[in-house]
């Protein structure tokens, strides 16, 4: 292979990571590591000596924000499992007086891809619940600040106000059903519709 197909793939590969196409290229960002946190910065005005000591010195001081890759947001997101990108993260998960519940994984998991059907089942099954959503991201496509995946699929339920809880159940109907059970207080009849008891 020659040298410049070596380079090509490393630059590709980076540009993926990175979250920046590579026709945007060349580009001046910084990447930094604490505690396994990465995080990014993209410099956006022209690479003059003194915009780029500036753009370092906005990053050390916390002056400029990290870079958060995002996909676009879909058209239509009408399914009932809801499809979360980075640029609506917020108006989705962070809903007051909401539950979410979100699968972040990878488009080449196999555990994700067997998963599927049975997210794509309970959404079905809480569709009339208001106040519950069930999501997913692909989370090598999007970033948001605060949420870290170390594998895949990694299932969490969020709430405006409290941490975000962490699924680490069998990944079955059943599974998930108890679990929300448990952590909202929501109930399901025999035939996985929601009773009215509490709801």
């Amino acid at each position: 292979m020659s040298e410049s197909k070596i380079t090509e793939g490393l630059g590709s590969r980076l540009a993926e990571f990175l979250g920046v196409e590579t026709t945007a290229s060349p580009r001046f960002m910084m990447i930094t590591f604490a505690n396994d946190d990465v995080q990014k910065f993209t410099m956006d005005t022209s690479a003059t000596a003194k915009n780029v000591v500036a753009f370092v010195e906005g990053v050390l001081s916390g002056e400029v924000k990290a870079f958060l890759k995002s996909a676009e947001i879909p058209e239509d997101n009408s399914a009932p499992v809801k499809v979360l990108v980075g640029k609506n993260w917020d108006s989705i998960v962070n809903k007051p007086d909401q539950w979410v519940f979100v699968e972040l994984y990878a488009p080449w998991c196999g555990h994700c891809k067997s998963l599927e059907p049975i997210w794509d089942e309970l959404a079905q099954v809480v569709a009339s619940k208001t106040d519950l959503v069930i999501a997913k991201m692909d989370s090598t496509a999007n970033e948001v600040a605060g949420v870290s995946v170390k594998s895949f699929p990694t299932i969490r339920l969020f709430r405006v106000g409290s941490a975000p809880i962490e699924y680490e159940g069998d990944r079955t109907l059943d599974g998930f059903k108890k679990f929300i059970t448990e952590k909202t207080g929501m109930k399901f009849d025999t035939a996985n519709t929601e009773t009215n008891e509490d709801l």
